[in-house]
């Protein structure tokens, strides 16, 4: 019996033009070329080796939250909701330092 977070990156589309990851559960979360501090509240740090650090912020605040919680309606316990939240910008973090480094130089917003 498979697991089913098997092949978790395949939920993620990244844009490295615009600097984002989108979930396929309508999350989106922005990249800066920076570690900030203290990490955002629903926010992610990543980091690839001699490539560059990334910061990521939900794209659109407040209300890409709340949209996304209507999107998502069998989560609304708010435990529940924190913890998908924290897996969802962890997964963004890593799927975004993995295409840093297959695409093998910095990215910078300018």
């Amino acid at each position: 019996m498979g697991n089913s977070r098997r092949n978790w990156h395949r939920h993620w589309i990244i844009d490295t033009a615009r600097q984002t990851a989108t979930h396929d559960s309508g999350l989106s979360v922005q990249f800066v070329d920076r570690i900030v501090f203290p990490r955002p509240e629903i926010g992610t740090h990543c980091i690839a080796d001699g490539i560059g650090e990334w910061t990521g912020f939900l794209l659109g605040g407040d209300e890409a939250l709340v949209a996304w919680m209507r999107q998502n309606p069998t989560i609304r316990d708010p435990n529940a909701i924190k913890t998908r939240l924290e897996r969802l910008m962890e997964e963004a973090g890593r799927v975004w330092a993995h295409a840093m480094k297959a695409e093998g130089q910095p990215k910078t917003l300018k």
